[in-house]
């Protein structure tokens, strides 16, 4: 019983650096609102999200910032959000995802957050994005999912509820 038990406290204490390398191969990209490398966006990404409902409703008074994520070889991805955090709640903020192929571009999801991950699964040409928030109860995890328009929510663990 002792050869066995031995035999298993290095399995043991393997399991969760293979368990936490596993789950951190299954990011492409991480993209924190904090990071220091958001500039001004281009025109045609700007004109995009000041179009969207989520800006014209809450933050038309906010100047944006941004930073380019691949979400695609044939899709230039940015990750936009506020200058100087102008409307953010304590630990997050708003984002917008926007494509840009050639002349034309698209906001294909608005959220609050303060980080979003890219993951490898790719639904209609886009990854599979998990888009992180924290607040009074504690640290939250969205998975969303490109639908050939815009990106639909899969899962909210706070509601405990899972949409399309």
């Amino acid at each position: 019983m002792k050869k066995v038990m031995k035999g298993l406290v290095p399995l043991i204490l393997a399991v969760p650096l293979l368990c936490s390398t596993a789950f951190a191969q299954d990011i492409v990209a991480t993209v924190s609102l904090g990071d220091e490398d958001f500039s001004p966006l281009p025109e045609l990404v700007d004109t995009t999200v000041k179009h969207d409902q989520f800006f014209k409703q809450d933050y038309s008074e906010c100047e944006l910032i941004g930073k380019p994520v691949n979400l695609s070889a044939d899709v230039q991805g940015y990750v936009v959000t506020t200058k100087a955090a102008c409307g953010w709640a304590a630990y997050f903020g708003p984002v917008w995802i926007v494509w840009q192929h050639g002349k034309m571009a698209s906001s294909v999801l608005s959220d609050s957050a303060y980080q979003i991950d890219v993951l490898p699964e790719k639904h209609n040409g886009l990854p599979n994005l998990i888009v992180g928030y924290e607040n009074a109860f504690g640290i939250h995890n969205r998975e969303w999912q490109y639908d050939g328009k815009e990106y639909r929510l899969l899962n909210d663990p706070q509601e405990g509820t899972a949409s399309k």
